[in-house]
């Protein structure tokens, strides 16, 4: 969680493809996942951080040319 807001980064959609997208879901406006950002690669089994009261960090896991 960062600002309020749920961060969905990576990982598989439902077709068991690897993701590169970054989602964000804010509980107090619309009640609705919106893409904000891609990562250069498709990335799945990582770990992620919200550290310095705004930025993500994302480390490990499978990754894959996007």
């Amino acid at each position: 969680m960062l600002e309020g807001k749920i961060y969905a980064v990576g990982g598989y959609d439902d077709g068991a493809a690897m993701l590169d997208t970054v989602e964000v879901y804010g509980p107090s406006e619309v009640d609705s996942w919106q893409q904000v950002a891609s990562m250069p690669r498709r990335l799945c089994g990582h770990a992620a951080a919200a550290m310095g009261g705004n930025k993500i960090y994302v480390t490990g896991g499978k990754s894959s040319k996007a």
